[in-house]
This record gives C-alpha cells, structure tokens and sequence, in this order.
C-alpha cells in the first residue's frame, strides 16, 4: 500500500498546520484541468478542527513526494451529525482564476507560444514557469479582463500543448506532451485492471465539408470528391454529413487542408473508458499512454491516454481509478487546432476583411507639372487603419491621373510714356523660371483630439499659418474628421451630424468662405449593435489676397451627435489636417532707350490661358512624411491611368506624398482612393 502524509494548514496569524489522517479521500489529477479532492473525518476535536478553514490550505504526499500527489486550497467544509466532517478541495493551481494580469505585450503576432506562455506564468504571484516548450508561432489576444488560468488553457489549447503543475516547486509546465507519448504498460481486463466501463456512441461525421468566404455559388467550399470524407467509415456507419463553416477560409486550398483534419477528427466514435487498476501502487500520471485489451468490451491492444488519476483510500483499501480516452482523436484534435491557427495567421496577414463595411476616403488634386517639377500632393491616412491589434486595414489604395493642356499665367506690359510699342514676355509656371515653394513639409501635418470638445461652438485648431510676402498661384487647407459611430439598442438605425467650416482671417478678422462657413453633413445607416469609424475628408482653397496674412482652420459641430456624444456613444474623435500652397513670383521691368535719352516704364497684369501639352509619358514617385522614396514608377509610357495599385507603399498611418512627373508640360488631375476595413 503506498503511504500518504497529510498536512492542513490554517489562516491563523501565524498560520498553523498539523497532520490529520482522514476517515477516507480521495484526490482527482486531471489533464488539462483543475485538480481536486474530498476528505471525510468521523470526528474531530477543537484543535484539530481549528487547521480545517475555508481558504486554509491542504497536502497530500504519496511515498513522500508531492511529485503525483495533491496540494490545494479548501473551497467547503460541511459539519455534519454526530460530528462527521467532509472537506472538500481545488488544486492550488485554481489561485490562477483570482489573478488578471496586465497583458502588456498583448495582442500577439507571429510570436512564439512559449514566450506568451512565459508571459502569462510571469504574471502570476504564487506560481513561476518551469519547463516551457516550443509550441508554434501564434496570433493570440488576450482581454483585459481574462485571468491567467482561462488565458493559459486557451493558448495551449490553440497549439495543441498541455499544462502541468509541479507542486513541489510551485512551477508550471508547459509541454508538448505532458506524461509519456509512448505506451508506459498493458493492462489486461480482470487482470491488471477491472470493472471497465466504455462510453462511446457513432462518429460525428465522416463527410465533412468547409464553407469559407462568400455566399451563394461564389462561396469557398472544400471539395468532397478528394477531401474530406473516410471510405473505412462510412462502409462501417453510413455516410454522416457535416458541414463547417468558418470565414477566415479564403481559397480551397485552405478548405480542403482544414476539411482533411477535421474528419480525421469526427470520424470514428470518441471512446471514453473508466475502470479501476488492481495494483494501486503503481506509478502513472495524467497524459501517460497505456494500451488495453478486454475481449468483453471488444478492445484489442488499444492505445489509450489517461485523462484522470483517481487516488485515495476507501475503507482503509487504496483505490486508483483511471478515465482514458482514445488517443488518435487527441492527435487528430491537436493536427485541426495547428491547421486553424495557420489559417488565422495567414488572415492577419494578408489583412483581408469580409465582415462589416467599407470606409472609402478620396483625396482630389490638379496642378501642372513637366520632368523636372512634378504635380504633387499629399495624402493623409488616417490612424484608424490601425486596429487595436495593430494589424493595418486597408483593403485597396488606388491611384487615377490623367494628363491635359496646362495652365499658363501670362504677363502683358505696355508703355506707359512713348510710342515704342508693346511687348510681352512669358511667366512660366511655377518652378520654371523661380524655385518656387511648396508647402506643407512634415512639420506642417497635424492630428488632435476633439472627443471633449463642446458642440454648437466655432473651435479654431491648435496651429495657425502665415503664408509670408510671397503671392501664392494657390494655396489652401486639407483634412479629415474621423468619426466613431456606434449602436446599442439592437436595431438598425441612422445618425447624421453636420460639421461646418471655415477658415479665419487673424490679421483683419476676416473668414473664408463666410463667417457662417461651409456645411460638411453626413448620414450614416447602421446595422443593430454595429460600430463603424467613418473619415470625412475637407478642402479649403484659400483667397490669394490672404497673402502676408495669418489665417486659422475653425470648426463647429451640431446636429444629431449632441455634446460630442450620443447615448450610444458615437463620437467625433479627431481632426488630420495640413496647410498647402503652391508659390508664384512677380517681375518688375524696366526699358533704358539710349536713342530716345528717357525710361520707359512698364507694368504688368496676369492673364491665365491653356497651353496645349505635348506629353506623352509619366513617371510617379512616393515618398513617406520624412522624405524618404517609397516608389519610383519609372517611365509609365501613359498620360492617363485608373486604379493603380499603390497599396504596397502607403501601408499605414500617416502623411505621404504623390509626385507626378510628365515628361511635358502638363496640367495633371488625379485622385486617391482609399478604402479601409469597418467593423460591423
């Protein structure tokens, strides 16, 4: 008979423990489970009842080792006639489901299970991590309010390990395959173990197929003709159909890979086997492999895992009690869960969105340009393209230009004192004959919050701008308001707002394009419980005759978001937005005529005309906020393009500029559309 040693510890300052031997108990290690144990006492006296508390603690030693024994934390003690007690008890491991952690490093991705596992174990303050394996790269979150035993389980769950607890140095394990992966005996019915009951029904399914992305005859679907299904089985039950549905799946491939693993799941019934072993005393732990034979029970060198060691006494006879389960369908639910996960990383990834709506933000610009000074601009992408787990969501970002017959300002002079008759010289356009200047540089780009600010009320934003003494061909103000929209009341609906406006005038307290502004409104259709975030784009191109002055962007906000915030919480979050303008120059002329002995003074006016372009070929350019290129197109042998997939250089957040270069003078129009991913 192995010997057991117990020790009941109070929470008595100082604490006390004694030794007290129970009339019976019995202790249950589990895989991949809480441990537990129940112990009953005939009577008590006060001393020794005075160790047995709720929340005190127990030990239990077998052979003098905790190593399959049993430390916990007692959850019930019932007093019952004639002064029985029973005591009932959760493994020490339970204390994990009172501790949240912080989850700093939270969300994961492409990170290694065994660094999240360290993580979690890390953050607990009564147990450290022990042996850590491998496992896998994994994408994996975890909430804020999850505790650490929920976060643990669900982690090794995904990567098919399993958790171990070592009382006797209060560590946690996380292995592979806890116990041994290989048979460790035989038992034999009514020789080395007895009283066998098998629990097992048909199989769930050996047809299986997987429904990915889409609906209708454009969904993804695995193909059941070569994946699948299992020809022994179904000969052996019929054919049992089942049909799995998951939206991460995005082309056959994956659905034929995640339809294999699953039937080799579902295919063959999950048997379930208790009984009890005639030789107690032998050594076996949860996760061990053991192969049975029972011609009662039609088992034939069955290969098996143990999921529950039962100890104890009884009647003063040792008991030990196993639950096993067949261990092929372990290794075909672990296979399905390294299949899924290689599914959900290639998702994130490939940062494809199907669920929700779509946010579309287009950014307009015309300007001229040639080979040498291009028509550029620059585009904003706002920080919501970032989700909370930092995965960028952007679903397309297009560029469309076309090249046409430019601008040309023209300066006429005349005489104004003699005869000589009038001439007339060509300003170019900007850059061809001065530097130029072109605003905004990365300084110049700007993101505030407004959640808190009031409605109903002109805001003027935190940074104003003074164009300087230079006159300007243009020069203006470009932005973006995002907006968080939200539902609660579980039905559709729709909310609207109107944003105004305007830009002012500090120097002479003058507004553009009136001191009422200009209306920005929008109306948005949600879906019940739905939570959108929506950008709305604005331009403002400022008078000329601002030049040398100070001007301002002002905003005001009213309408069905009141005070910033409805009831559902939808909200007005921010404003992007960026001072531009593109530098002109003037001449001042004069005519020395020796003949004539006098001046001849000159003056100029500007006319704007259209000058046919003789371009035939472009090149594009991207570079980031701090100037460095992204992309050089080379020549592009067009003038006019739709739709060209520029995705692979604005990748997330934040300003970047377009430089389009004609290889003549051009006036040159395009647009950039982005479209970036809404939950729903």
């Amino acid at each position: 008979m192995s010997n057991f040693d117990y020790k009941f510890t109070n929470l008595a300052s100082p604490a006390k423990s004694g030794s007290i031997t129970p009339t019976w108990f019995r202790y249950k290690l589990r895989l991949n489970a809480l441990n537990s144990a129940i112990f009953f006492f005939d009577a008590l006296d006060p001393t020794r009842r005075s160790l047995i508390v709720e929340g005190g603690t127990v030990e239990i030693k077998r052979n003098g080792s905790l190593s399959d024994g049993f430390v916990g934390v007692i959850t019930q003690v019932d007093y019952l006639d004639a002064g029985g007690v029973k005591v009932r008890a959760v493994g020490k491991e339970a204390k994990l489901l009172d501790e949240v952690g912080s989850y700093s490093n939270s969300p994961y991705t492409n990170t290694a299970s065994a660094t999240i596992a360290s993580d979690i174990i890390g953050e607990s303050s009564v147990f450290s991590a022990g042996t850590i394996e491998a496992g896998s790269n994994i994408d994996f979150r975890i909430s804020s309010n999850e505790n650490l035993w929920d976060a643990l389980l669900r982690l090794t769950r995904l990567v098919g390990q399993d958790v171990s607890i070592d009382y006797s140095s209060d560590e946690i394990d996380v292995l592979d395959h806890k116990g041994s992966s290989t048979s460790v005996m035989i038992m034999n019915d009514n020789k080395e173990i007895r009283n066998i009951v098998v629990s097992k029904g048909r199989p769930q399914a050996n047809y299986v197929v997987v429904k990915g992305k889409g609906d209708g005859n454009n969904q993804i679907s695995s193909d059941p003709s070569s994946h699948g299904t299992d020809a022994t089985s179904q000969a052996k039950y019929g054919v049992i159909k089942k049909i799995i549905t998951n939206r991460m799946v995005m082309s056959e491939d994956e659905a034929n890979k995640l339809a294999d693993v699953e039937v080799a799941r579902l295919k063959d019934p999950v048997k379930i086997y208790s009984f009890q072993v005639v030789n107690p005393q032998i050594d076996i732990v949860p996760g061990d492999v053991i192969t049975l034979n029972s011609s009662d029970k039609g088992l034939n060198s069955e290969q098996v895992r143990v999921t529950k060691v039962e100890r104890g006494l009884i009647n003063g006879y040792e008991i030990l009690e196993l639950d096993v389960s067949n261990s092929a369908y372990a290794t075909a639910v672990k296979n399905r869960d390294e299949v899924l996960n290689s599914i959900k990383r290639s998702r994130q990834k490939d940062i494809i969105y199907m669920q929700g709506s779509t946010n579309i933000i287009s950014y307009p610009f015309v300007g001229n340009g040639d080979s040498s000074t291009p028509m550029d601009f620059w585009v904003y992408v706002p920080a919501e393209v970032e989700d909370e787990s930092g995965n960028v969501r952007l679903n397309a970002v297009t560029l469309t230009y076309s090249c046409s017959d430019y601008k040309q300002d023209t300066s006429i002079s005349g005489s104004v004192s003699s005869a000589s008759s009038g001439t007339s010289m060509n300003n170019a356009k900007k850059g061809a004959s001065d530097t130029g200047y072109y605003y905004p540089n990365t300084a110049a780009s700007y993101t505030a919050d407004i959640s808190s600010v009031a409605s109903n009320t002109w805001h003027s934003v935190s940074t104003a701008i003074n164009v300087g003494s230079s006159p300007y061909l243009f020069h203006g103000i470009t932005g973006a308001f995002t907006i968080d929209l939200k539902d609660t009341s579980g039905t559709d609906t729709y909310k609207h707002t109107w944003i105004y406006i305007r830009a002012k005038n500090t120097t002479d307290t003058t507004y553009f394009p009136s001191s009422y502004g200009v209306k920005i409104s929008y109306g948005y259709s949600i879906k019940a419980n739905g939570v959108y975030t929506l950008t709305i784009p604005f331009y403002l191109h400022i008078p000329q005759n601002w030049s040398n002055k100070t001007y301002v962007l002002q905003y005001f906000i009213t309408g069905g978001i009141s005070d910033r915030y409805d009831s559902d919480g939808s909200a007005i979050q921010q404003i992007s937005y960026q001072y531009f303008g593109s530098e002109g120059h003037t001449h001042s002329n004069s005519i020395s005529d020796p003949n004539h002995n006098h001046d001849d003074s000159f003056t100029e006016t500007i006319a704007v005309s259209l000058n046919a372009t003789s371009a035939t070929d472009t090149v594009i350019k991207i570079d980031n906020s701090s100037g460095t290129e992204l992309w050089d197109s080379g020549n592009r042998g067009k003038i006019k393009e739709e739709d060209i997939d520029i995705s692979s250089y604005l990748t997330g957040k934040g300003w970047y500029r377009i430089k389009i270069y004609p290889n003549s003078d051009a006036r040159v129009h395009a647009n950039v559309k982005i479209k970036t991913a809404v939950d729903a």
